[in-house]
């Protein structure tokens, strides 16, 4: 049996801290992943937060009203399994990756390997924004 610690997840870029409105379960509880734990509420939304694995609730490390950063530790599981994306090893998930099948290049390094060799001319039949006439006026 390893103890997993759940982190509060990522709610979006923007988001760094949420306030917890409820604890679903309590400690002694047995959860199944993805069964829902807290309730929590950003500037954003108001969402639940679903285990990340199975397993026994052993440490419950906050309580409503707590303002909790994200990636802190919010609840300790008791688990034997794994987790869908990686292993849980010394109390800590240890992600699975895998090298990417193709990498995208940057578009600088494509822009500078195909070099203009004409300006555009402009076209009649297009219609441009005033603004995109300003801009392309000042950028040549």
């Amino acid at each position: 049996m390893a103890i997993f610690e759940m982190v509060m997840p990522r709610m979006g870029e923007s988001i760094m801290e949420c306030t917890v409105l409820a604890v679903l379960k309590n400690i002694g509880d047995h959860v199944e992943a993805d069964d829902s734990i807290l309730e929590v509420a950003t500037d954003k939304v108001d969402t639940e937060v679903p285990a990340a694995v199975s397993g026994v609730v052993k440490e419950i490390l906050v309580k409503v009203g707590d303002v909790v950063a994200i990636d802190s530790v919010v609840i300790k599981i008791e688990t034997n399994q794994s987790t869908s994306n990686g292993q849980v090893e010394n109390n800590k998930v240890v992600e699975i990756t895998r090298e990417p099948e193709m990498a995208i290049p940057f578009v600088e390094t494509i822009l500078k390997q195909q070099p203009v060799t004409e300006k555009p001319q402009p076209n009649a039949t297009r219609f441009y924004s005033p603004l995109v006439q300003t801009i392309a006026k000042t950028e040549g």
